[in-house]
């Protein structure tokens, strides 16, 4: 009885290290992610391809594609293509 009484709050503080561990990777993850959009964006003058984000981000081409995606929507993003056929999404950009 005495180790489940000492083992549990000990349990306990084990799993809420894990947890903030694991949320602080992910927002890591999500800041290097939104650093490379900017960069790209301001690179390519608000142009951007899966292909481009997924190396600059090592990113799988799903998974850059669905960040991409749901930035489209967020800034009300177009889809052009290339005169290779290349498909980019041109996202609205703000000159000064």
């Amino acid at each position: 009885m005495a180790c489940l009484l000492f083992g549990l709050p000990i349990t306990g503080a084990g799993s809420w290290l894990a947890w903030s561990l694991h949320q602080q990777g992910r927002r890591e993850i999500q800041q290097r992610l939104q650093s490379v959009f900017h960069q790209q964006l301001k690179l390519d003058q608000g142009k951007i391809t899966v292909m481009q984000f997924a190396l600059e981000a090592q990113l799988t081409a799903g998974i850059a594609k669905q960040y991409l995606d749901e930035k489209a929507k967020e800034f009300d993003a177009t889809f052009n293509v290339s005169e290779d056929g290349e498909i980019y999404y041109c996202f609205p950009t703000v000159r000064f």
